[in-house]
């Protein structure tokens, strides 16, 4: 019997020890803290620069609108659409009623010059046999004068007049346009022909109030074509918001050898916005709370929850507009543990 109570006793014994070990090792268990592993980095400087697309059309460098200079019938029509054409040629011709009757002028303006010299003439052989006076002499010279200023003034006016009755293509280039035919009646008001000059080609696209501010003439823009991208360089920006686009219109020369056709439509690269210079943090630094941005700076061991300002950013950093300097690491590591004044480990470099 009594060794049977000494059995019970050690099985005793034995359980609480158990339950006892169970019970420290929970309350051990239950008062270890899990410490995050984050990773940090500094506050640089670096550029920010945010890309954009617009569709361009291509157009000839150098365009040009001719209008004929009178109204009249076209008489005869010497080029056609894609036809080459050189400076000065001629590219159609107009008869107007106005040309013959200024001819008319001319003809009577001469004939009254001619008199008039011969006149002058008869007169000063009888002044010089003391046939008329001086004064005779005088009013004869001054008629032949005031007739060869009509007939000058009259053969202008013809010759003015007949050079508009000819279309001349002002530049080199091609026809992309033929706005009239044979015996069509037209005015300075018809757009006869669109000559296109020979070589460069521009894009044309426009751009948003962001883009205006960072872009200047002379920048470079990506154009992606179908053989490859090519290269343009701004020429000309608008400072007027264009009303059927919204946008601000923008020209870009195309760099020569650009396999491109005028009136088609490519895609261009361009800035939108850009940051130069400016204080960077890891984008994935930054959080928001209700929309406003908000980091976790490490600051001996702990984490310490900073509201921040923050400007443009990209796919890898933001711009940093809070009084942050080099001397600050930022928290880059997202973890639900972190909260203001948690604990963190960070990891080795």
């Amino acid at each position: 019997m009594k060794k049977g109570v000494v059995i019970s006793l050690s099985i005793v014994a034995i359980l609480i020890a158990i339950v006892a070990y169970r019970f420290l090792s929970t309350k051990q268990a239950k008062t270890e803290v899990y410490v995050p592993t984050v990773e940090t980095a500094h506050v640089e400087n670096k550029d920010i620069v945010l890309y954009t697309s617009q569709i361009a059309t291509v157009e000839a460098a150098e365009s040009v609108h001719i209008y004929p200079q009178m109204s009249g019938e076209i008489l005869t029509l010497n080029k056609k659409l894609g036809d080459r054409v050189e400076q000065g040629e001629e590219l159609a011709s107009i008869k107007a009623d106005t040309l013959e009757g200024l001819k008319i002028q001319m003809d009577q303006a001469r004939i009254g010059m001619q008199d008039a010299q011969t006149n002058y003439t008869r007169t000063k052989a009888l002044f010089d046999a003391a046939g008329v006076s001086q004064q005779v002499l005088d009013q004869a010279a001054s008629a032949s004068e005031n007739a060869k200023l009509a007939y000058t003034a009259a053969k202008t006016q013809y010759d003015i007049q007949k050079s508009y009755s000819v279309i001349k293509a002002p530049i080199a280039g091609t026809v992309e346009k033929v706005g009239i035919e044979v015996h069509n009646i037209v005015s300075p008001q018809v757009e006869a022909f669109i000559v296109t000059a020979d070589g460069g080609l521009t894009a044309k696209f426009g751009i948003t109030s962001d883009s205006k501010e960072v872009l200047n003439v002379g920048d470079e823009v990506t154009i992606k074509a179908t053989g490859g991208d090519v290269k343009a360089h701004i020429s000309e920006i608008s400072n007027t918001i264009s009303a059927t686009t919204g946008l601000y219109d923008v020209k870009a020369g195309i760099d020569e050898g650009a396999n491109l056709s005028v009136n088609s439509k490519v895609k261009v690269s361009l800035i939108d916005k850009q940051a130069q210079g400016v204080k960077v943090i890891p984008i994935s630094a930054v959080n928001f709370s209700k929309e406003k941005p908000y980091i976790y700076l490490y600051k001996d061991g702990k984490a310490v929850k900073t509201e921040v300002e923050i400007g443009i950013y990209d796919s890898d950093f933001a711009e940093l507009k809070s009084e942050l300097g080099a001397e600050d690491e930022v928290i880059t590591t997202w973890s639900s543990e972190l909260y203001d004044g948690a604990e963190v480990a960070k990891k080795q470099q």
